[in-house]
């Protein structure tokens, strides 16, 4: 979760460097437009590095044991995290299933903690 919170701060200062950015360029400072660009583009470098570590890591936790529960758990992923987990992990269960049947069980939430209960 702390590593999710850093994103989260990163991807406020990204924002408020862009609007920042918009802001000097109507005002006629293109020079200082580009600098505050530049540390916006930093800022969602690092939110996306960020969120990268903290998937990698939930889903590892989550999945410790996944070849014996033959289940995958996409809790506490973003939409776009699971979808990709997911696809990776499907791929790579196709293969194994040309040489046996393969069952598995996804769990996944219904965006209840999202706001709106709308999947991030």
């Amino acid at each position: 979760a702390r590593v999710r919170d850093r994103a989260s701060q990163h991807c406020t200062m990204r924002n408020r460097c862009y609007a920042m950015a918009a802001s000097a360029y109507q005002a006629g400072d293109p020079a200082e437009a580009k600098k505050l660009s530049l540390q916006g583009h930093w800022h969602d470098a690092e939110q996306k590095k960020l969120n990268r570590l903290a998937s990698s890591r939930i889903f590892s936790e989550l999945n410790a044991d996944i070849t014996q529960t033959r289940r995958i758990d996409l809790h506490q992923l973003h939409v776009v995290e699971a979808l990709s987990v997911l696809e990776q992990l499907m791929t790579e269960l196709a293969q194994m299933a040309c040489r046996q049947q393969l069952l598995v069980d996804v769990i996944c939430g219904r965006g209840n903690h999202s706001a709106r209960g709308v999947a991030r």
